[in-house]
């Protein structure tokens, strides 16, 4: 019996420590602590400073795996990015190839040129900067 009640003490001790720690953990885009990209999510809001024309959703999504894929505002792609510390680089993304009307597609160049000339990223105010030939600005998904 006084074994089980020292297993029981050591759990209610222990508990509230382990509670708290987190091994390896990032922040959700959503809560704006963001510290890395893999497994996040998140939504354009800015090329080169202005809102992308049209009703199109663009996206962004990193893979844990150091995959990315999202929605280019007509078409869908997919791809590899390598991360390193502040400095960020798109590997060739493949896309699928229907014609939209524009703005789409004009908007959809823009946002596809952007990732390709990325360099680096930060987190400003909880959006996602890509930074590089072109700004890209991305809010939490």
């Amino acid at each position: 019996m006084a074994h089980r009640s020292f297993g029981v003490l050591v759990a209610l001790l222990v508990a509230p420590i382990l509670a708290g720690c987190s091994v390896g953990a990032s922040h959700s885009a959503a809560d704006g602590g963001v510290t890395e990209l893999p497994g996040t999510s998140w939504n354009l809001v800015e090329i080169g400073g202005s809102v992308p024309a049209g009703d199109a959703k663009e996206t962004l999504v990193f893979g844990a795996d150091g995959s990315v894929h999202g929605n280019a505002g007509c078409n869908t792609f997919n791809g590899t990015v390598t991360i390193d510390g502040s400095t960020i680089g798109f590997g060739p993304l493949a896309t699928t190839r229907m014609a939209c009307p524009e703005p789409a597609m004009s908007v959809e160049s823009a946002y596809l040129a952007g990732l390709a000339g990325a360099t680096t990223w930060r987190i400003d105010r909880s959006q996602l900067v890509l930074e590089g030939a072109t700004e890209l600005r991305f809010d939490p998904a």
